[in-house]
C-alpha cells in the first residue's frame, strides 16, 4: 500500500507595488477569467499543487525515497511579463535540494508544453507582479504488506 500527502497550503500572501484590478491567469484557468480574481487564484492554487506535486513525486522516486516527511515553504514572483522570479525554498538543506530540484522540472515542463501566464494587471492597466508565499508539506510513506 502506498500512502502519500502533498500538500500546498492554499494560503499565499500577495506583496506588489499596485493595487491589482486583474490577478494573473494561470494555463488552463483561462475559462475562469469572468468569474473573477478569487476564481482565478483558487483555480491557479489547484493547478500548481497538482504539477509541483507530480514533480515532487518524480524526484521522490528518481532518488528512491520511499517514506519522507518535509516541511518547507516556498517563495515566489510571478513578475509583469508572466514569469516565474526569486525563488526560494526556506527549510533544511535537504527540503530546498528537493523543492528546487522538483520546481526546475515544473518550470522546463510548462516550458516544453509552450504554456504561457499572462500576468496581472493594476488599475492603471500596466502588467505587474505577484509575491506568492506557500507552505510546502511532503509526506509519503510506502508500507509492504506480508501475507
Amino acid at each position: 500500500m502506498k500512502n502519500l500527502l502533498l500538500i500546498l497550503f492554499p494560503f499565499i500572501l500577495f506583496a506588489q507595488e499596485k493595487e491589482q484590478a486583474k490577478m494573473m491567469i494561470y494555463p488552463g484557468c483561462e475559462k475562469f477569467e469572468k468569474k473573477g480574481n478569487d476564481k482565478l487564484k483558487d483555480c491557479f492554487i489547484k493547478k500548481i499543487i497538482e504539477e509541483l506535486g507530480n514533480e515532487s513525486l518524480f524526484v521522490l522516486e528518481k532518488k528512491k525515497i520511499g517514506q519522507i516527511e518535509l516541511s518547507s515553504e516556498i517563495k515566489f514572483n510571478i513578475d509583469a511579463n508572466g514569469q516565474f522570479d526569486k525563488f526560494e525554498v526556506i527549510g533544511n538543506n535537504f527540503s530546498k535540494e528537493l523543492v528546487n530540484e522538483a520546481f526546475i522540472k515544473y518550470l522546463n515542463s510548462l516550458n516544453k508544453k509552450k504554456k504561457k501566464i499572462i500576468p496581472s494587471i493594476d488599475k492603471d492597466g500596466n502588467n505587474t507582479s505577484i509575491y506568492f508565499h506557500l507552505p510546502f508539506v511532503i509526506n509519503k510513506s510506502i508500507n509492504h504488506l506480508v501475507y
